[in-house]
């Protein structure tokens, strides 16, 4: 029988977690919240590398870039953001 087997839990968002994604080398994960944060988290160590707060309604959705150095992310405020990896910053806005 197929058994699911819970690795990690990774604490953080006040709210419901609609978006999640791992960088193609799997060093990085993200998570987009309805408390319109977005989380990214060193995937080794469980630590939250940083919050973006740029949002200003639920984040929905989230991609990494196929190099993984940057990331965009959609929210319920009709903006798409496009993100920096290493410094954590915004480098624009759609």
């Amino acid at each position: 029988a197929d058994t699911e087997v819970e690795v990690c839990t990774l604490p953080g968002h006040s709210g419901g977690v609609y978006s999640v994604a791992f960088s193609s080398d799997g060093k990085r994960a993200v998570s987009g919240s309805e408390d319109m944060l977005v989380k990214i988290w060193d995937a080794d160590t469980e630590v939250e590398v940083y919050t973006l707060a740029l949002h200003s309604d639920l984040v929905t959705s989230w991609q990494f870039s196929d190099d993984g150095a940057q990331a965009i992310s959609g929210s319920d405020d009709g903006t798409v953001r496009f993100w920096d990896i290493a410094s954590g910053k915004e480098v624009r806005q759609g």
